[in-house]
């Protein structure tokens, strides 16, 4: 595997109407006012929510039933009342499913208020295990490596840091740890099948992908059909930013896209997808990109970006001290293994 070397970097699109609503109902400064003020406005909101849910289905019910009712009602109420006369069936459908609506609407406004992926809670810990378990992997393969050379006539210190160097297995592990992580984010989606891969960049472009997980789900695409200008590894290279897309769908038939569809009869699959480039600090270049791909549409979501990005700097530190150690054994044994 060859090593990534040096360039530099682009600009980014700008947003229709639809993108502006839907960013300035997830915008942080709305979603912190509401948390700010939502025990106060809550003491306000239940006594009002009992009578949203409850009043409606009676009211309805007392139009239909009540003749002193419905009379004063339409005298209040023309419009309404001329609306409930011709159209019975749909008056007592909306009186019956008007509990449901409500509660499906305020679902989704607290969905929208979340600032956090659903398994949040839990991938703190999550993190901690696969860590350990990596770094365990890594002191098993020191303790072999010492009772080799203890008591060993001629030690080769170039041999020892063969052996207990090993970057490309360390980042397949990392890449199984990002799957797992992620898993736990999304576990509230049903059936859903993720996947996540490393492309190598070399040159700002996709050089190689030889790691990805699971391995019973091959990477498709192929580096240039990655490298094409509006894909979203493209974007993430150019901008050094992770590039988060809560629909590839949508996204592809944007003017100003940043998916790019690698083969026409996968064209009407949906997915979420977030490409997270990896920066090399002493070159300030991008090396790696972790692509990570759930088949559901609006799995991952742009507003938790935040959240993704804490998720995945526990990794990509570690996967740029895999680089450097990759980059050691190819300046002392003048390859890389």
């Amino acid at each position: 595997m060859k090593l990534p070397v040096k360039k530099k970097a682009v600009k980014s699109s700008t947003p229709d109407w639809k993108e502006r609503i839907k960013r300035f109902l997830s915008a942080p400064q709305l979603r912190l006012w509401i948390n700010r003020h939502l025990p106060t406005v809550k003491k306000f909101l239940n006594p009002l929510g009992a009578l949203a849910v409850g009043a409606p289905p009676y009211l309805v019910s007392q139009y239909y039933q009540t003749d002193k009712f419905s009379h004063d009602f339409k005298a209040s109420w023309p419009v309404i009342s001329a609306i409930l006369d011709h159209h019975v069936i749909v008056g007592t459908l909306i009186a019956g499913l008007w509990v449901y609506l409500i509660l499906l609407s305020y679902r989704g406004l607290m969905s929208l208020m979340k600032e956090t992926p659903s398994g949040w809670k839990e991938v703190s810990d999550t993190i901690l295990v696969i860590m350990d378990n990596i770094v365990g992997s890594k002191e098993q393969r020191f303790s072999k490596e010492f009772k080799r050379i203890k008591g060993a006539q001629n030690v080769e210190a170039s041999d020892v840091f063969r052996n207990i160097t090993q970057p490309e297995k360390q980042i397949n592990e990392l890449v199984f740890g990002i799957y797992s992580a992620f898993d736990v984010l999304v576990r509230g989606t049903e059936k859903y099948i993720l996947k996540v891969n490393i492309a190598t960049i070399l040159d700002e472009k996709v050089c190689d992908i030889n790691f990805h997980y699971p391995n019973n789900h091959p990477v498709r695409s192929d580096p240039e059909d990655l490298n094409q200008k509006d894909s979203a590894i493209t974007n993430a290279i150019k901008s050094k930013q992770p590039v988060i897309i809560d629909s590839i769908l949508e996204e592809s038939r944007k003017p100003k896209k940043r998916f790019a569809v690698t083969d026409p009869s996968r064209a009407d699959e949906d997915g979420s997808l977030i490409c997270y480039p990896v920066v090399y600090d002493p070159t300030k270049q991008v090396i790696f990109v972790v692509s990570i791909h759930v088949d559901q549409p609006y799995v991952f979501k742009t507003r938790f970006k935040s959240s993704y990005e804490t998720v995945m700097k526990a990794f990509v530190l570690r996967i740029k001290l895999e680089y450097s150690l990759m980059a050691l054994k190819e300046a002392t044994d003048g390859k890389v293994t």
